[in-house]
């Protein structure tokens, strides 16, 4: 059994987990969080550091190419797994598991680069600027990955899901100093007493910008491990 290992999301467009075509995936040794819309995939994805590899068990070829796309950019390193289609995992050119055995197998190739795209673990002050003129915002990043992020506001600010919106990031060490704007759609509002909770996603990331994201991720890794 391939240890550290604790959540998937299974990827469920057609309700057909746990049907007799997947009775055997009861038997996951996981915690499975079924997920139904292109939404709630890439919602779970950014805000569950925990989870460790996404399982898609059905879909049209286009919702599957869609999502494995936006997976692999938000981290290159997570294994994504189609269940007992190979000739759809071969045309997208991911791995194909008919047994938890094949998953298993999978996950031991993975776990030396898994979440090599690691995220930024600090508050780090930011400003949501309102497509509509409304006054800015200002917000802390609580993580970042490279395909999206998850941030925290006052409770009192008003946000609708898949509403967007721009983030203005300011950000300064002895090292480095840079700001950059990125747009971003708000995957998933998740509201507090204190404080309002935001998933959003990357969109049309420019390739400057895409350097000064991960230039944060690694020098978090640095400070993480302490180097």
């Amino acid at each position: 059994m391939v240890k550290n290992y604790k959540a998937v999301g299974i990827v469920d467009f057609e309700k057909k987990f746990l049907s007799e075509q997947t009775k055997e995936l009861a038997n996951l040794p996981y915690s499975c969080h079924q997920l139904q819309h292109r939404n709630d995939v890439f919602s779970f994805f950014i805000d569950q550091q925990e989870a460790t590899f996404a399982l898609i068990i059905s879909g049209s070829l286009d919702e599957i190419s869609a999502v494995a796309s936006a997976l692999y950019k938000l981290n290159p390193a997570l294994p994504v797994i189609y269940w007992q289609n190979e000739e759809v995992a071969r045309k997208l050119s991911i791995k194909n598991a008919n047994t938890l055995e094949d998953i298993t197998h999978v996950l031991e190739e993975a776990k030396g680069v898994l979440r090599t795209f690691k995220r930024v673990d600090w508050p780090l002050e930011l400003r949501i600027s309102r497509k509509n003129g409304r006054k800015n915002i200002e917000a802390k990043i609580l993580n970042i990955s490279a395909g999206g992020a998850y941030l925290t506001c006052a409770a009192s600010e008003s946000f609708e899901q898949n509403e967007m919106v721009s983030l203005f990031v300011k950000f300064n060490t002895p090292e480095s100093k840079f700001q950059f704007y990125v747009d971003v759609k708000i995957l998933r509002v998740k509201e507090g007493n204190d404080e309002k909770e935001l998933a959003v996603e990357f969109i049309n990331v420019s390739l400057a910008t895409h350097s000064m994201i991960d230039e944060i991720i690694n020098m978090q890794i640095k400070y993480n491990l302490g180097t």
